[in-house]
């Protein structure tokens, strides 16, 4: 939301649609159909993630670099939501999209992230191998959402002196 204020996103958004599709920007309406999408789950309607599945296709279908993101964004709307399993799918597509762009600091957080999804769906080795990846990347924050995975599956397995060993990185 817009630092905190989701009408505000809203009625912007809106606004921003109507412009984009003014002026046939298909990649712009789809920025702001996420925005969009996002403030409406935000509020407390749940058809608002259709709109954000809807924008990260269309940013997926015209190669733009912010479909990473896009689905990313969708991904954690997913997990308010209880959906774990779009939450993955959409994990997944951001990791591809990351993959293909080459950007370091998407890939970072994109192993972070579907390590997390690997965990909560218990495919724990996935999840072991994803987090590592996320920590050898060296993107700071990204690391440390890996270093989180890793250390509860390392209390999952009962060894409380690796998951302290990830706490101090």
């Amino acid at each position: 939301a817009v630092a905190g204020r989701a009408e505000e996103q809203l009625a912007r958004a809106a606004h921003g649609l109507g412009l984009a599709a003014a002026a046939g920007d298909q990649g712009g309406r789809a920025l702001l159909l996420l925005w969009h999408g996002d403030a409406r789950v935000t509020i407390g309607d749940p058809t608002g993630i259709d709109a954000m599945w809807e924008a990260a296709e269309t940013l997926a279908e015209l190669s733009d670099p912010k479909a990473a993101t896009a689905y990313n964004n969708l991904a954690d709307n997913l997990i308010g939501l209880a959906d774990f399993a779009g939450a993955a799918a959409a994990r997944r597509e951001a990791a591809r999209w990351s993959e293909r762009l080459g950007r370091q600091y998407d890939v970072g957080w994109a192993a972070a992230n579907e390590a997390d999804s690997a965990f909560h769906s218990g495919d724990w080795e996935r999840a072991g191998n994803l987090a590592a990846t996320g920590i050898s990347l060296g993107v700071r924050e990204a690391a440390a959402g890996a270093r989180w995975t890793s250390g509860r599956l390392a209390i999952g397995r009962g060894d409380a002196q690796a998951a302290l060993a990830d706490i101090g990185e």
